[in-house]
C-alpha cells in the first residue's frame, strides 16, 4: 500500500531565482542539471558534471526567432552571464515540478512542452532536464528541472529589459497579493498534469492545494535534502554491487520522512476500516471508535496493560512520532510516554486519570516506577475571545507550524505544542505552560498573544514573579500590551538597556514578526536544502562553521534558531569587514543578545563551542 491515499499522485512545485549575489553561475548550474561539461567565461572556470547520473532527457525550448545558437547550452547560458552586468543580477528562474509515476516516460516531452508554451510564446528561452533517481521506496522519483531566461530572446539576442511577461506569471502585477501568481501557475500546471494522467487512462490526480486548503489534517513531509538524498543512493547502489560494502546509513530526517510513511500507509488502512464503520449502525460507532483508540495503544504498550480500566476515559491518542504515544483522558489530564528515554510525562488536571495510566504504563513495559513525572502548570496566559472549536484548532495548529514549531498536536478544541522540555495547550483565549520556564515557551506564547489576542494585543498572566517579568520584556520586543502587571524598577531599566542595543540588530534581521520564516531559511541553508542564505552577513557566518557545527545547526528547530540570527548577522558583518585568511582562527560567532540571556548550559551546544574557540573559515564549494 503507498502512502499516498488512493487517488492521488504525488505534487511538487517549487520557483527559484538563481542570482549572482549568491554566488551563483547559470552556466555550473546548467551543466549539474544537464549531466555535461560547459565552460563559463566570466568565470574562467570549466564545470564538469558529465559523471552525474539519473538523468534522462535534457532539451531546450526556444522561440521560433531565435537564433540557432539559442539550443546551444552553453552558448545560451554563456550569453545569459554576458547580457547581465549587475553584481545582484537575477539570471534564470527555475522551476523544479514533480511527473507522477503513473505517467510512462516518452509522455515527460509533451507534458513539458505543453506546460511551457507560455513561457516560449513569451520569447523566453526554456532548459529542461528530466532527472529519475530512485526514491527511498526503491521506485522511480521523475521530476524535471527548467531553466528560464529573465530576458526575451529575438534574431538579435537577448531584449534590454527584463521580460514583463515572465514577471506577470511568476510575481504577479505590481502591487498584487505576494504570492497570488505563483499560486494561480501552480494550478495550472497541476491542470496540465491531470490532463495527461486523464490521457493514460491512470485514476490519481494531483492536487495543487495545501492539506489545509483541503481540509485535511495532514502535515507535509519535511524535506531530506538534495544531497543528503544523493548520498543515500549512492550507498545503495554501492551496497547492492558489493553485498561486502556497508549497508546504506539513512540519515535521521530520512528516517523521520519513512516514520510519516509508515504511519500515512496506517492511516490509509485506518480510512478504509473508518469507510466501513460508517456503515455500520451508528449505535455501534462511538464503540467502534473507542476500541480502534485502545488497538493504537496495545500496538504501542504491549498485551499487559488492563486497557478496560482505562477505555471509556480515553479521549485522544496521538501515535504520529514513533518514538512517541500522547494520551489525552476525558478528564482533560494529559501522559506522554517517550519510548526512547523510557520516560513518561503527565501533565493537566491534578490526581486524574493520566496519573494512573502512567504507572501501569510504566508497569507493562516494565520500565522503573521513577521514570514518571510530571509536568507543572507553570503559567498561563489569557486574551479577548473564546475557546477555539474542533475546526479552528486545525487552523490554530497550522499557525504554529507556521512560526517553526514542529511538535503540534491538535485534540478537539486544543492544541498541544511541545517546545523543549516544556508543553503549551493553546484553547484559543487562553494558553496554558506546562513544565519549566523557558525563553523558547516564552517567546512562543508572546507570538501566540500577538497574532491572536486582539487589535492591539492585550494579554493577562499569571505565573511566578520570574515568569511575569519574562514574559513582559518579551511583550515589549513583540508590541504586546500586558494589562496586569507592573514591572519593577530594575526590569525596566533591563528593557531601556536592551532598546539603545537592538537598533544595529533590527536593521540586520527584521522584526520579530519575520524571523520565523528567516529561521527555517538558515536551516535549509545550514542543511544545505537551499543555496541562498537569510542574508549574505549569515552565509559568511555559516561559512565560518565547522562541518559538524554546521550539522548541529541544519537539525535545530526554527525556534531554537530565532535568538541566533542576530548574532550570526552581526558575525558577519565582522568577517565581512576583515575576514580572516582560510585555516586562521576569525571572530568568534556570537548568540544573539536578549535583554533576559538565558544561562550558558541553556544554550545550544553549537553555541556554546563556538564561543569557547574562534570560528575557522571554511569556504563552502557549491555546484
Amino acid at each position: 500500500m503507498t502512502s499516498l491515499p488512493s487517488g492521488e499522485a504525488h505534487f511538487h512545485f517549487g520557483a527559484k531565482v538563481g542570482q549572482r549575489s549568491a554566488g551563483r553561475s547559470s552556466v555550473a548550474a546548467a551543466a549539474y542539471r544537464a549531466g555535461q561539461r560547459l565552460h563559463d567565461e566570466r568565470l574562467g572556470q570549466t564545470f564538469d558534471y558529465s559523471r552525474k547520473r539519473h538523468i534522462t532527457d535534457a532539451f531546450i525550448l526556444v522561440p521560433a526567432d531565435a537564433p540557432a545558437w539559442a539550443s546551444d547550452r552553453g552558448a545560451l547560458w554563456g550569453a545569459v552571464e554576458r547580457a547581465e552586468k549587475r553584481r545582484d543580477a537575477s539570471l534564470w528562474r527555475e522551476i523544479e515540478v514533480s511527473l507522477p509515476r503513473d505517467l510512462p516516460p516518452e509522455a515527460y516531452r509533451p507534458l513539458l512542452e505543453q506546460a511551457l508554451a507560455p513561457y516560449v510564446a513569451a520569447g523566453l528561452a526554456a532548459d529542461v532536464c528530466v532527472h529519475c533517481p530512485p526514491a527511498a521506496d526503491g521506485g522511480p522519483q521523475p521530476h524535471a528541472h527548467v531553466m528560464i531566461t529573465t530576458r526575451a530572446l529575438g534574431q538579435d539576442g537577448f531584449a534590454a529589459r527584463k521580460s514583463d511577461d515572465l514577471i506577470a506569471i511568476l510575481d504577479g502585477a505590481k502591487g498584487a497579493p505576494r504570492g497570488e501568481a505563483l499560486k494561480v501557475e501552480r494550478q495550472r500546471w497541476a491542470d496540465e498534469i491531470n490532463r495527461h494522467l486523464r490521457a493514460v487512462a491512470s485514476d490519481r490526480r494531483v492536487d495543487a492545494r495545501s492539506y489545509a486548503e483541503r481540509g485535511l489534517d495532514r502535515q507535509a513531509e519535511p524535506k531530506m535534502g538534495e544531497r543528503a538524498a544523493q548520498r543515500h543512493r549512492r550507498q545503495r547502489e554501492r551496497h547492492a554491487r558489493d553485498p561486502t560494502a556497508p549497508p546504506p546509513r539513512p540519515s535521521a530526517r530520512q528516517r523521520h520522512v519513512g516514520a510519516i510513511r509508515a504511519l500515512r500507509k496506517t492511516e490509509n488502512a485506518l480510512l478504509e476500516l473508518e469507510t466501513e464503520m460508517v456503515k455500520a449502525d451508528k449505535k455501534d460507532s462511538s464503540a467502534a471508535k473507542q476500541e480502534i483508540k485502545v488497538n493504537l495503544l496495545r500496538e504501542r504498550l504491549g498485551p499487559d496493560l488492563d486497557y478496560e480500566n482505562y477505555r471509556g476515559g480515553v479521549y485522544m491518542v496521538d501515535t504520529k512520532n514513533p518514538n512517541l504515544t500522547r494520551v489525552q483522558f476525558r478528564d482533560d489530564s494529559w501522559a506522554e510516554i517517550d519510548h526512547q528515554s523510557e520516560r513518561i510525562k503527565t501533565w493537566g488536571a491534578a490526581n486524574g486519570t493520566a496519573a494512573d495510566f502512567a504507572l501501569d504504563a510504566a508497569a507493562a513495559l516494565d520500565w522503573q516506577d521513577d521514570v514518571v513525572s510530571r509536568l507543572p502548570t507553570s503559567a498561563r496566559t489569557r486574551g479577548p475571545g473564546r475557546r477555539l472549536n474542533a475546526e479552528e484548532a486545525s487552523d490554530r495548529a497550522d499557525w504554529w507550524r507556521e512560526q517553526g514549531y514542529t511538535d503540534v498536536t491538535t485534540s478537539g478544541g486544543r492544541v498541544l505544542i511541545g517546545i523543549g522540555p516544556s508543553r503549551l495547550v493553546d484553547s484559543g483565549d487562553r494558553c496554558e505552560l506546562h513544565g519549566p520556564v523557558t525563553e523558547d515557551a516564552i517567546r512562543a506564547m508572546v507570538a501566540n498573544a500577538k497574532d491572536h489576542y486582539g487589535t492591539p494585543p492585550r494579554a493577562r498572566t499569571w505565573g511566578s514573579d520570574e515568569f511575569r517579568a519574562l514574559y513582559w520584556l518579551e511583550a515589549q520586543r513583540q508590541g504586546v500590551e500586558v494589562v496586569d502587571y507592573e514591572p519593577p524598577e530594575h526590569v525596566r531599566r533591563q528593557w531601556e538597556e536592551e532598546c539603545q542595543r537592538t537598533a544595529r540588530t533590527e536593521a540586520a534581521v527584521g522584526t520579530v514578526a519575520d524571523r520565523a520564516a528567516l529561521a527555517r531559511q538558515l536551516r535549509a541553508y545550514a542543511a544545505g536544502d537551499t543555496e541562498t542564505p537569510p542574508s549574505p552577513e549569515v552565509g559568511l557566518a555559516v561559512a565560518a562553521l565547522t562541518p559538524d557545527q554546521r550539522a548541529r545547526l541544519a537539525r535545530s528547530e526554527p525556534y531554537e534558531l530565532i535568538p541566533q540570527l542576530a548574532g550570526l548577522q552581526m558575525t558577519g558583518q565582522d568577517l565581512a569587514a576583515g575576514v580572516a585568511p582560510a585555516g586562521q582562527p576569525g571572530p568568534a560567532v556570537r548568540p544573539a543578545a536578549p535583554a533576559s540571556r538565558p544561562e550558558a548550559e541553556e544554550l545550544p551546544e553549537w553555541v556554546q563551542e563556538l564561543q569557547a574557540q574562534g570560528a575557522v573559515i571554511v569556504p563552502a564549494a557549491r555546484p
